[in-house]
This record gives C-alpha cells, sequence and structure tokens, in this order.
C-alpha cells in the first residue's frame, strides 16, 4: 500500500520507542507538539498543515489546551514549543485574536448584565456566570504566562485593558453587594460561598491585566526574549493607556481591600508590584511620558493610602480563597518551608497542594516563585507570586514596602521570629531570655574529672555476660545430644558400642541385660 504524500514527508517524530517507553503519556504529548513545530517550516509539508487543520489537530484551541495542562509543571518547555508553533503556524495568531474577539464579547454580555444597582434576584445565575467566566480567565491566564504572542494579540488594542478595567469594577460591586448578604444568618453560607468565587475571578483577571501591563511598560524587553516569534504586532501606548484608565476607574470606598473593593490597578500593584515596573519604564525608554508615568504613580500612591490592613476585617487578601489546613498540609510534608511562601505557591497553583508539593520536590518551580525567599513569613502579600522579569519586580507590595521604611527594632525583632534554629528558645537561647544559669556554663576544662572509660567497663561487663550463657547453652546442647531419652531409638550398631560410649561420658553403666542363650 502506498503511503500518502505527507506521511512520506521528512517531518514526522523519529526516536527509539524503547527508550520512550520511560515518560508519561502527557510528556510525549508534549514532545510530539515539540517536533512537530520544528517540521511546519518545511516546504513539503503543506498537505500535512492542511490536514493538521482540518482535522483540529493543531488550532488555536490547542494553545490553550498545552498551556492548560502543562504551563504550570514544564513551563520553560511549553514556552518554547509554543513559541516554535506561532512561529511556523501563521494561522494560530489569527485563531487567536478570533478567540480575543470572543472574549470582548463575553465581557461585554457580563458587564451589561450586572451593571446597576441592586443584586440579581437568581443566586444560581450568578453562580452559574462566575464558575464560565471563571473557567475563561483560567485559560487565558495560562496561556499568556506561557505565549507572548496571545499577549501581543490583547496588548495591541488598548480596549482589551480598559474593558478589563471596567468588568474587574463589575466584580467588584458584586462582591461588595454579597458580602453585605453574607452578613445575614440567613444567607451567611449561600452568599460567601458566591463571594469566595468572585474574588477568585478578580485574582485571575488581575493576573491576566499583569501579563498586559508588564508588556505595555516593556515591549521591546519581553518581545526580546521570545525571538522565534515572528509576529510583528505593535503594541500601545502604555502611557496612554493607563491614563485612560485612571480616568474610567472610580472607586467609593475610603477604606481598600485588596481582591474585594479594590480597582483593579490597586490590585496589581498589591499582587504583582505596579510601581517599579513604572519607574524601570520611565528610566529605561525615551517612549513613555515621564510627567504621565509620575501622576500614575502618584494616583498608585493614593491608593495605597487608602488601603485598609487590619486583622478585624474578614475580606482581607490572606482570607482570598486560601485555607490554613491547606497550608498546614504542605507544611507538614516540607517543613522548613514559611507559610508566605506556601500561599504564594497555592495561590499560582491554583490551591493545589499536591501540584505545589510535587513542583517543590522535584525543584520545578516557575521563575515566580524560584525567586522568593522560601522561609517568607506569612504577611498579606504572600497570597501573590510575583513574577520575575526583565522589569526588576520582586513580591512588590504594600506590605513588603512598609517593612523596608520601618525602624531597626522592627526589623531585628521579625529576623527574630523567622529564624529556624534547633536551638531556638533552649535554657541558653540570649535572645529569648534575660537570665542565664552560668553553673550550666563551662568554659575550658570542666571543673569535674569523669572517666571517660565508665560507660566501656559495664558494655563490656554485659558482653562477657551474654558470651558466657551462648556458651554454657552451647556445652549443655553438646552433653546431652547423644542421650537416649524419651524412647528414642538407639543409634548403637550393638549394646557394646552403646555401653562404651556410655562410658566414656561417664554416664552410669546400664543394667545387666540377658544374653542370647539365657533361659527366659
Amino acid at each position: 500500500m502506498r503511503k500518502p504524500k505527507w506521511a512520506r514527508c521528512q517531518i514526522a517524530c523519529s526516536w527509539t520507542v524503547p527508550a520512550r517507553l520511560q515518560i508519561s503519556a502527557k510528556e510525549l504529548v508534549l514532545d510530539i507538539y515539540g517536533k512537530l513545530s520544528n517540521s511546519l517550516g518545511d516546504p513539503a509539508a503543506q498537505d500535512y498543515i492542511h490536514m493538521l487543520q482540518s482535522r483540529y489537530i493543531l488550532v488555536g484551541a490547542t494553545l490553550f489546551d498545552l498551556a492548560r495542562v502543562f504551563g504550570t509543571a514544564q513551563t520553560q518547555q511549553v514556552e518554547g514549543v509554543l513559541d516554535q508553533l506561532c512561529a511556523n503556524a501563521p494561522w494560530l495568531l489569527s485563531e487567536i485574536e478570533a478567540a480575543y474577539d470572543l472574549l470582548m464579547e463575553q465581557l461585554t454580555e457580563f458587564e451589561r448584565r450586572y451593571t446597576g444597582s441592586g443584586l440579581p434576584e437568581s443566586l444560581e445565575r450568578v453562580c452559574r456566570d462566575l464558575q464560565l467566566h471563571l473557567g475563561i480567565a483560567q485559560s487565558w491566564r495560562g496561556l499568556a504566562e506561557v505565549c507572548i504572542a496571545a499577549v501581543m494579540v490583547l496588548a495591541q488594542d488598548k480596549q482589551c485593558l480598559l474593558r478589563l478595567s471596567r468588568v474587574y469594577g463589575t466584580v467588584t460591586h458584586l462582591v461588595v453587594g454579597l458580602e453585605r448578604k453574607a452578613m445575614d444568618a440567613e444567607g451567611k453560607e449561600t452568599y460567601g460561598r458566591i463571594v469566595e468565587l468572585a474574588k477568585k475571578l478578580k485574582w485571575q483577571w488581575c493576573s491576566l491585566a499583569f501579563h498586559i501591563c508588564r508588556l505595555l511598560l516593556d515591549p521591546a524587553g519581553e518581545q526580546a526574549k521570545h525571538r522565534k516569534v515572528k509576529a510583528e504586532l505593535s503594541v500601545a501606548s502604555g502611557s496612554a493607556v493607563f491614563m485612560e484608565l485612571l480616568d474610567s476607574m472610580e472607586t467609593q470606598f475610603t477604606e481598600l481591600v485588596p481582591f474585594s473593593n479594590a480597582p483593579i490597578l490597586f490590585d496589581i500593584e498589591f499582587g504583582f508590584g505596579l510601581r517599579p515596573m513604572l519607574r524601570h519604564a520611565a528610566g529605561s525608554s525615551g517612549d513613555f511620558d515621564e510627567a504621565q508615568l509620575d501622576y500614575i504613580i502618584m494616583s498608585i500612591d493614593q491608593l495605597r493610602a487608602q488601603w485598609s490592613s487590619g486583622n478585624d476585617t474578614e475580606a482581607t487578601a490572606n482570607d482570598s480563597a486560601i485555607d490554613a489546613e491547606v497550608v498546614a498540609q504542605v507544611q507538614e510534608l516540607i517543613p522548613d518551608l514559611g507559610a508566605g511562601f506556601v500561599r504564594a505557591c497555592l495561590a499560582y497553583y491554583d490551591l493545589n497542594p499536591e501540584a505545589v508539593i510535587m513542583a517543590i520536590l522535584e525543584d520545578n518551580l516557575p521563575p515566580s516563585l524560584a525567586g522568593l525567599d522560601r522561609t517568607m513569613a506569612d504577611t498579606p502579600v504572600a497570597t501573590t507570586a510575583a513574577p520575575t522579569t526583565g522589569i526588576p519586580s520582586t513580591a512588590a507590595s504594600v506590605a513588603d514596602e512598609s517593612a523596608a521604611e520601618s525602624d531597626a527594632p522592627t526589623a531585628e525583632h521579625s529576623a527574630l521570629d523567622a529564624r529556624r534554629n534547633i536551638f531556638d528558645n533552649d535554657e541558653f537561647d540570649i535572645f529569648r531570655r534575660n537570665t542565664l544559669d552560668w553553673s550550666r556554663v563551662h568554659r575550658k576544662k570542666a571543673d569535674e574529672q569523669t572517666d571517660i572509660n565508665a560507660g566501656d567497663h559495664a558494655v563490656k561487663s554485659r558482653i562477657m555476660e551474654i558470651v558466657q550463657r551462648i556458651e554454657e547453652d552451647d556445652e549443655y546442647d553438646d552433653t546431652y545430644d547423644d542421650t537416649v531419652q524419651d524412647n528414642a531409638v538407639n543409634d548403637a550398631q550393638d549394646a557394646d558400642e552403646f555401653i562404651d560410649a556410655s562410658k566414656k561420658r561417664g554416664l552410669p553403666e546400664p543394667a545387666a541385660h540377658k544374653s542370647d542363650g539365657a533361659p527366659g
């Protein structure tokens, strides 16, 4: 049977089967797409490419699936595969643009449905819509983390970030209204569950907006990391987008709570550190209006001034879908980790403790988490992971900078709280105790002379006692092994040999027995 033309092209993946039996099915799928991406540039593969499109093997949805399945555990490998696919398969960008148009329609419909005064009557409808948009947001956020081409599609339209901001504000008003309803005893559980769902949605949109902001503020640096992407997409002007974003953003709250009633710019600053990105953009590129960037930074400072970090507030960042029991589950297996670092990992891995543990044990954390201090204490910023990119952004947030600006005694106290040592809080810990028992402290040679061999004598006596007991048992066994007991059958050939053997062993002679000729 003659093979089809596309099958004869030298574009198929080649490997030895036994070597590939050791890897999992998922890794094999990713490897197939990786080798496939290298072969798409072959002019002889056009028929094969048409087959891949017609059978929906390599379409825009494929990028979302690869990012969702492999993006968390194998970030760098997926980035390389998706870069090559987008570079060698231009139709994928067209399908991403079509998916972006659909996203804008979905955001518009959500904004139209929930904008206005009052809460919707059907909580079931609200829960269903939030779950739908949470899945959409997770898909786009996952793709944006590993595919620069997808972020470029989003960033080339300045309306994308503005639309995200408006929808973010709609969800914010929805959260505030639901939180008020949750205070009632009757619907507390139902409303509380929907509130947590809405906060998760805000986190996903905030993360997606961060990736767009990062490309807007440093387009040359981000695109330089992905030279394989041949798409010539021009991004919108970063400073102009942020100015329009500030003009359209409104907040009526005097105290802001992250991911609850705060606007999207504040949550990006709280979660990822927006001000360092803005300062870096102002200093490294001449394309930005320095006066506009200063105004944006000043506006973010004003939002920070409205931040309420009271411990009595239920809607804090640590309560945004991260439970203390899940943190304890990870720390039980890896006790050296700080609670803040664990919360950052859980926020990145969608509250999946198994994925967090596997990533830590396999040393496969993404760069945004690998750069964090693993003993980081539990702070409000621990729920977020600050990606470390070309822009110098650590876990920049309000709490981090407040700690840096604090006085020396506070910093010293924090260092003592965060230390991990087997001698912490013992009787000689001068950092925790004001007094010290000097009679327990010996300098140079000890006063009392001790016999270093005292323990050896006791051990030696014990060993000799055991050896003597074993020898006595062996001697007893040798003595009575050949003795006739319990009517045992005599192994001697005749009576004379038995008598001789008994004499040699010092046993009494047996009673006289009758001879064969004696009368009976």
